[in-house]
């Protein structure tokens, strides 16, 4: 997955009403292997 996919998920996720913390703790779980090195 590259970097573009991680900010439209993270885009998403704010959508939802979700916080950084939230965001980034389900990105590291769901895609803890291809993440970039700075979410």
């Amino acid at each position: 997955m590259d970097e573009k996919e991680f900010h439209v998920l993270i885009k998403y996720y704010f959508l939802k009403g979700k916080n950084t913390v939230e965001t980034e703790t389900r990105l590291r779980a769901e895609f803890l292997e291809n993440q970039p090195s700075r979410i």
